[in-house]
């Protein structure tokens, strides 16, 4: 009896620091530092930030209070932040309320863009048919490689092999094509996983449009596929 009261008031202490995390990244209180993104600000705590990112740490070193991000992406920034504070981000949903500036930023793109159809990169607002997932789970890979947050690499490589796994045969060449177009040139995790998948289902792919032409926009595939397969002695 005594271990299952420890082990409720554990789970509603858990709650209690993640209520407050919440309400710290949504309210800003006690911030000590800003972030920007796309024109939007976040105002966020650099005990939280620093301690689990080496960019930010540098950042603050350099006495730097406000960071600003123009070349990111504001929804895959926001995930990135999220997961600072939370342990987890939303593929498809988002704690911080960023539904004005996405308008704006849309109706910008719109603007610009007027007369003819562009499709940008996923987390931009305009996404490439088909789901949206993999592709932001590669997005906060991507964010988590280049701010230094190796916890969030794990969790967003293994969320994107989950995904895999649940579609099985229905990752397209599309998908495949955009996670190599922003892989980091001397990144490993991401790449066993896409490898992976690519050998484990390289008889359906072979028959999807566009897979010979990821091919040959990225040579070093074929052999590393070759590879993997005898190994597992399937040639």
């Amino acid at each position: 009896m005594a271990e299952s009261a420890g082990a409720t008031t554990f789970e509603s202490s858990g709650s209690l620091v993640l209520e407050n995390m919440k309400n710290l990244f949504l309210t800003g209180k006690y911030a000590d530092m800003k972030v920007t993104c796309q024109g939007f600000t976040f105002n966020v705590h650099r005990a939280i930030l620093c301690s689990q990112s080496t960019f930010f740490d540098a950042t603050v070193n350099r006495n730097f209070k406000t960071v600003d991000l123009p070349e990111d992406d504001l929804e895959t920034i926001e995930r990135v932040l999220s997961f600072l504070y939370f342990n987890y981000y939303d593929e498809l949903n988002h704690v911080m309320d960023l539904h004005t500036q996405l308008i704006s930023l849309r109706l910008r793109n719109l603007a610009r863009n007027m007369g003819r159809i562009v499709f940008e990169k996923p987390g931009s607002g305009l996404h490439p048919p088909g789901t949206i997932e993999p592709y932001i789970h590669i997005q906060v890979y991507a964010a988590a490689n280049k701010y230094g947050i190796p916890t969030l690499k794990d969790s967003a490589a293994e969320r994107l092999d989950y995904w895999f796994d649940k579609v099985s045969q229905g990752v397209t060449p599309e998908i495949l094509t955009y996670a190599f177009s922003i892989l980091p040139a001397d990144d490993s995790q991401l790449r066993y996983i896409l490898i992976n998948y690519i050998t484990k289902y390289l008889g359906t792919l072979v028959e999807k449009e566009g897979f010979s032409g990821f091919l040959e926009a990225y040579p070093s595939i074929a052999p590393a596929v070759f590879v993997r397969l005898k190994r597992e002695q399937k040639l």
